[in-house]
């Protein structure tokens, strides 16, 4: 299957509220990945391709979450999770472009203490 992925996505766990649009009640969960352009859940719900979210990010280094809204691009079942059966993918429909910016900003900041972190081993 070919990836038609637009934007580098970063492997990293940040908290995520998130809701359908028009529904009450919002759910937590961790990312699996995230960019600029949206990001990967394990979600306990199974959307269908095309449904709307509400979604708050919480980003480590800001204290204000982003929110965004965001539309299931796909989702998968995952037979092998204990609680949150579906992995699904999100694409950003309607988010502020300060906040794309600060979350380029902080998948660069990750990437710079990871490589910190790599190169700071003896032996590297």
């Amino acid at each position: 299957m070919k990836d038609l992925r637009r934007d580098e996505r970063l492997q990293h766990s940040l908290l995520i509220n998130y809701q359908p649009i028009d529904s009450p009640g919002w759910s937590s969960v961790n990312s699996i990945d995230i960019s600029t352009k949206g990001l990967r859940l394990k979600v306990f719900q199974n959307f269908a391709p095309g449904v709307r979210l509400g979604v708050n990010l919480y980003l480590r280094k800001f204290p204000v979450p982003i929110v965004a809204i965001a539309r299931v691009v796909w989702i998968k079942d995952d037979p092998s999770a204990i609680s949150q059966n579906y992995e699904v993918g999100l694409e950003f429909l309607d988010i502020d472009p300060s906040d794309v910016k600060k979350i380029n900003f902080y998948m660069d900041s990750i990437r710079q203490e990871e490589s910190f972190n790599i190169h700071s081993y003896p032996g590297y």
